[in-house]
């Protein structure tokens, strides 16, 4: 009984987690309504603002209302690759991992 080694090969890719994902789906839904190709609409980032609580706090209702999401923070899931079972999850400090599909 021989166990299969799997390689995990690096690509230099952004991940399609739940941010980039709703991001895209604003861009297009702009681009059907305005007939311009849509915005440019991103997640605004939190990092900037801190430790200044006001600001980032109006990021994260900005996002929200934007995306009409509750997850209003990104998930960028820049960190770190881990591998549970068959699944190969991107990590983030601070959202949950995202699930890479192959």
């Amino acid at each position: 009984d021989q166990q299969q080694q799997q390689q995990i090969m690096y690509s230099s890719t952004y991940v399609e987690t739940k941010g980039r994902k709703l991001e895209r789906a604003r861009r297009i839904k702009t681009a059907s309504t305005d007939g311009a190709g849509g915005n440019d609409v991103r997640f605004s980032g939190t990092l900037g603002a801190a430790p200044d609580g006001l600001p980032m706090l109006a990021s994260l209702v900005r996002n929200g209302i934007t995306f009409g999401t509750v997850e209003v923070q990104k998930d960028t899931c820049n960190t770190a690759l881990a591998v549970s079972g068959s699944r190969v999850l991107a990590l983030m400090e601070q959202s949950p991992p995202s699930e890479i599909a192959f």
